[in-house]
């Protein structure tokens, strides 16, 4: 599985080298903050996770875009409640590589930035799962595998982002949310992630 992204990514830059001019590869890296919604009896609270990923950008003259991506993502919360009347606190942390298609509108220059939207879904396949969790004000912290969480993950993805050009480099920033529209647990109840995060990239 740690080969995965790499070689994903390879394979989206070296299709460029044969496509049409107007599709165009993207790297980029960030910071997301993730936690769930639903019917959960918890407190929650959210995650922060360094994310990265990448993908192709196709650009029409009309403005269309289109992006097919991958990304490595770490989604999650902080929880607290009781456990046989002892209150705990825990964290829910599960590792996917999601696959976003989306699609949108990029507008002309505004100063030195060209605005765009993209929207669409998004498919995650989860890489390993876990919760820690430790009494409040307890040092003892214990740590087990989650098998509760479900292999797949579908949300849909909003993205308000800005391109401009730095040296002849296109760079590009944004911030990134997802809400999720499948349960992610294979138990009751039923529990939902929710994520928004910045990236920021560049665009060969």
């Amino acid at each position: 599985m740690r080969y995965l992204i790499p070689t994903l990514l390879g394979l989206l830059l070296g299709i460029t080298t044969t496509a049409n001019a107007q599709w165009r590869a993207q790297l980029h890296l960030g910071v997301a903050g993730s936690s769930f919604r639903g019917d959960i009896e918890s407190d929650t609270s959210p995650i922060y996770r360094l994310s990265g990923g990448g993908g192709l950008q196709y650009q029409s003259p009309s403005g269309f875009v289109f992006e097919p991506g991958v990304l490595y993502m770490q989604k999650g919360a902080q929880l607290e409640g009781e456990l046989e009347g002892i209150p705990i606190s825990a964290t829910s942390e599960i590792t996917y590589v999601e696959f976003p298609l989306l699609v949108g509108y990029r507008w002309r220059k505004i100063g030195k930035i060209r605005p765009k939207v993209l929207v669409g879904p998004t498919t995650a396949f989860r890489l390993e799962s876990s919760i820690s969790f430790k009494a409040l004000g307890g040092s003892l912290e214990q740590e087990e595998e989650d098998e509760s969480v479900q292999e797949r993950d579908t949300s849909l993805m909003l993205v308000l982002a800005g391109e401009t050009t730095v040296g002849g480099e296109t760079l590009v920033g944004g911030i990134r949310t997802s809400t999720g529209v499948t349960n992610i647990r294979s138990t009751n109840p039923e529990i939902y992630n929710a994520t928004i995060g910045l990236y920021f990239g560049i665009i060969f």
